[in-house]
């Protein structure tokens, strides 16, 4: 793991800490808030056991009711009401591919897409 992510589960155990008894939290609720199985993965994610990914700095910081930026300082910025649910619960079982399958789904989405932009552009001509 990295400096820069062993300083953002630094910062996020710092933030749980602050808000946990505020927001009437426990290891359990978050991870079932944030639609994990267990809460194995918010303590591995709190104690720097492996690093996180943007989805999970972005539902973390929801869920704690931080700016993701308080997680990692150098988080491009992420609009929190531009994505619907379905955009949501699709990076959610994105992010949980292994690589492999994430480029393959990207290729896949990327065709999809060029597609759809063709006979859009078809049926704006005709």
């Amino acid at each position: 793991m990295s400096e820069h992510d062993r300083q953002c589960a630094d910062r996020l155990k710092g933030i749980w800490n602050a808000r946990k008894q505020e927001l009437h939290l426990t290891q359990e609720k978050v991870a079932q808030l944030a639609g994990w199985s267990s809460a194995s993965a918010f303590g591995a994610y709190l104690h720097g056991r492996i690093p996180m990914n943007l989805n999970a700095k972005i539902t973390l910081a929801k869920i704690l009711e931080v700016d993701p930026k308080e997680i990692d300082p150098n988080m491009p910025a992420v609009p929190s009401n531009e994505l619907t649910d379905d955009e949501k619960q699709l990076l959610a079982n994105f992010s949980k591919l292994p690589i492999r399958l994430k480029r393959a789904m990207l290729v896949q989405m990327r065709a999809l897409a060029s597609n759809e932009d063709d006979l859009q552009n078809q049926a704006t001509t005709h």
